[in-house]
């Protein structure tokens, strides 16, 4: 399933997770540092695991490393 906003492409994969006993993983891609910092602070205090990246190149080597139940990515 893929959700678009204003520049930002969420892809959302069924959670891998027991929502009861993990918290749920999100990858942040966006080149701008002050945006992308503002998005892993947000997310974090409402409790999930982030983990950022400044390139798609980046981003991917997140992805494939883990199963993240959430993507982030700047398209523009």
């Amino acid at each position: 399933m893929r959700a678009r906003t204003r520049g930002l492409l969420a892809i959302v994969r069924a959670p891998q997770y027991n929502p009861d006993t993990m918290i749920p993983h999100i990858i942040v891609i966006e080149d701008d540092k002050e945006i992308q910092q503002f998005l892993k602070e947000l997310l974090t205090k409402e409790g999930f695991t982030v983990k950022s990246a400044l390139t798609g190149v980046a981003g991917m080597k997140l992805v494939n490393a883990g199963e993240p139940d959430l993507v982030l990515l700047d398209l523009t």
